[in-house]
């Protein structure tokens, strides 16, 4: 993007966001990328869904682009606030919100805050790779707290499930506590839209036209 009306003489700066891969080295003098975590806590492609079991991490940095990833000095860097049962989706959108106020602070001051930027401490780094399928598989014993936070951390992509012999990836799900007698994983209900199955201490309500067949059965 180019900065004018920002800087004294016309400059490119190189924004990345929301991208999970390392950029290749290039020869732009002002490359900076925007994280959505409190560097250098949560390093990494995927910290949002991480942050929902670490909220002291939650907030949003850009710093400029460096060889390792997301290890550059800090321009500017604000924390935000995980309430109760928050999923990564509404993580998403707050994050998406203040890094568009923190971008345009970043702008207004650009080469004050970008001669400033503060190396961050490797001391207190942490990263989070990219999360294993199996972290996302929830089965039919669980119970309707282990369902809900799954759903809170992994919603947005979809859970997986196993279903009819099969995986599948659940996106439109309902969980609900409720005393029963059932097997865990049998169908209490099934309509034309929805099925409904036992779990541990409730039912999970899955919508059948957001069930996707996973292409993998095995999990890593």
């Amino acid at each position: 993007m180019t900065l004018k009306g920002y800087l004294n003489d016309e400059q490119t700066v190189f924004v990345v966001a929301d991208y999970g891969y390392k950029v290749p080295t290039n020869e732009i003098k002002y490359a900076i990328n925007i994280h959505p975590s409190l560097l250098p806590k949560s390093r990494g492609p995927t910290p949002l869904t991480y942050i929902i079991d670490n909220p002291e991490n939650a907030g949003v940095s850009i710093h400029k682009l460096t060889e390792k990833l997301d290890a550059g000095s800090i321009l500017i860097q604000e924390k935000f606030e995980v309430e109760n049962n928050e999923t990564i989706s509404s993580l998403m959108v707050k994050s998406q919100l203040l890094a568009e106020t923190l971008l345009e602070e970043l702008l207004n001051n650009f080469n004050e805050l970008y001669n400033n930027a503060t190396p961050q401490l490797e001391k207190l780094a942490s990263f989070q790779s990219l999360p294993p399928v199996k972290r996302r598989f929830v089965n039919w014993d669980q119970n309707t707290a282990q369902f809900s936070h799954a759903l809170r951390q992994y919603g947005h992509f979809g859970i997986l499930i196993s279903l009819d012999n099969a995986l599948y990836i659940a996106n439109d799900v309902e969980v609900t506590t409720f005393s029963h007698d059932f097997t865990c994983g049998s169908v209490i209900f099934e309509d034309a839209l929805i099925k409904s199955i036992a779990i541990n201490d409730g039912y999970v309500v899955l919508s059948k036209r957001s069930l996707r067949l996973y292409e993998s059965r095995v999990l890593n």
